[in-house]
């Protein structure tokens, strides 16, 4: 509920409240203002059960939407049952994959490097 709604519903409980209250005042008769005070208590207390058994309402509604969401997350995270196709899984097989590219270009580093250093060689002992 917005900000300006809900001050919205406080100030309409607040006149109502306020407006029952004036009834009460105005009554001359006691047992009759008595009987309008119980009457109101009882009006309290029956929308404060109405209310919070709306909000236990939206408390389910919302925790059954967030377990929702966390088994779908839950599938993607572990494989839906597929152990070998959890995201854990795939970054395991990512990981791996570079690491084999990295020594892969290790090699060819070293088989460049190696030519160059031949060919250095070569070079020197012709010049001498």
């Amino acid at each position: 509920m917005s900000d300006k709604n809900y001050f919205q519903l406080e100030v309409k409980v607040s006149d109502k409240n306020r407006i029952l209250w004036e009834q009460v005042r105005r009554e001359t008769d006691p047992k009759e203002a008595t009987l309008l005070i119980a009457d109101f208590a009882e009006q309290a207390i029956n929308e404060g059960i109405n209310d919070r058994e709306q909000l236990r309402q939206e408390i389910d509604k919302s925790n059954k939407e967030l377990q929702s969401e966390i088994a779908g997350l839950r599938k993607v995270l572990q494989g839906n049952g597929d152990p070998s196709h959890s995201i854990i899984a795939r970054l395991d097989r990512i990981e791996e994959n570079q690491r084999k590219a990295s020594d892969s270009v290790n090699k060819i580093v070293w088989i460049v490097v190696s030519a160059v250093l031949a060919q250095i060689v070569l070079y020197l002992l012709n010049v001498l």
